[in-house]
């Protein structure tokens, strides 16, 4: 008799923790999502990219780009998104700004770094936690024109900058 007490209470605890355990699994994995770029706000109010010049708009992308395929070895780029702004500009500002809209999804500020002429920043992000990273473990990566001002057809000029998400090569 006391021994059926004892097995039906380790079954209750046992069906509880798996239950716990099954949830914790199951929210790893749903907010493990891959961020769609399209969802992160323009820092400012822009042009469009297409008001910037030729060939000056296809170098700046190739360079912004570049950068990011090269901010996390061993990853690609499968996702990204290119936007300009006419006011002053402050990378950091940016990095910040995007924070804010990429910490919910469960991404926080792995690194930042700049090209070998320091003419471009980037910020990369990725995922919390050891069992997230397992479920996704791309990266989203922020990069930025840092003292280059492209010339539009009406005569302004604008700073570009580019949202990527990178995955892993395998």
């Amino acid at each position: 008799m006391r021994q059926n007490k004892v097995l039906k209470s380790t079954a209750i605890v046992l069906g509880i923790v798996v239950a716990i355990a099954g949830g914790y699994v199951y929210w790893q994995y749903r907010t493990s999502r891959p961020v769609d770029l399209g969802s992160i706000p323009a820092y400012t109010d822009g042009v469009p990219v297409t008001d910037i010049v030729e060939p000056q708009r296809s170098d700046a992308e190739r360079q912004l780009r570049d950068l990011a395929s090269t901010a996390q070895p061993g990853y690609h780029l499968v996702a990204e998104r290119f936007l300009s702004t006419n006011v002053q500009f402050t990378f950091d500002a940016l990095r910040h700004d995007v924070e804010r809209f990429l910490g919910p999804d469960g991404y926080y500020l792995d690194r930042d770094g700049w090209s070998s002429d320091h003419m471009s920043y980037y910020s990369s992000y990725r995922h919390h936690g050891w069992l997230r990273q397992r479920f996704n473990d791309d990266r989203i990566v922020v990069t930025d024109l840092a003292k280059t001002s492209l010339p539009t057809a009406s005569g302004g000029s604008v700073h570009l900058y580019g949202y990527f998400r990178l995955a892993t090569s395998a």
